[in-house]
């Protein structure tokens, strides 16, 4: 079962976005993207940003990096990660990916 939520912004992306079948299927991909266990966060930006300008080549590149800036935030499963990225308020994908490696890296260190 779906959530609210995520059906919320399946429909606002579809309502912003059109209900063409590729671009449903890329609004999917970056609403649904998780960071997979030992998957580095670059590569996730890196994937975020693919399909955010291939999937919508025709928006602008401000609206293709906040669609990637948000996915990537969204991506980030530990929870703990996530929101100390989002305190950050980062207003690109390349701060938001600098700040999670920034975190990541003390979250490392041992005690």
């Amino acid at each position: 079962m779906m959530s609210n939520s995520y059906d919320a912004q399946v429909a606002a992306l579809e309502r912003r976005l059109g209900s063409e079948e590729p671009r449903k299927r890329n609004c999917e991909k970056l609403l649904k993207k998780k960071r997979q266990p030992g998957e580095r966060l670059g590569a996730v930006a890196a994937d975020v940003l693919f399909v955010a300008k291939e999937g919508f080549p025709d928006f602008p590149a401000v609206t293709q990096e906040e669609l990637a800036l948000q996915s990537f935030l969204r991506a980030l499963t530990l929870e703990n990660l996530q929101q100390h990225v989002q305190l950050t308020a980062p207003v690109s994908l390349e701060q938001a990916l600098a700040q999670a490696k920034r975190v990541e890296a003390v979250q490392s260190r041992p005690p």
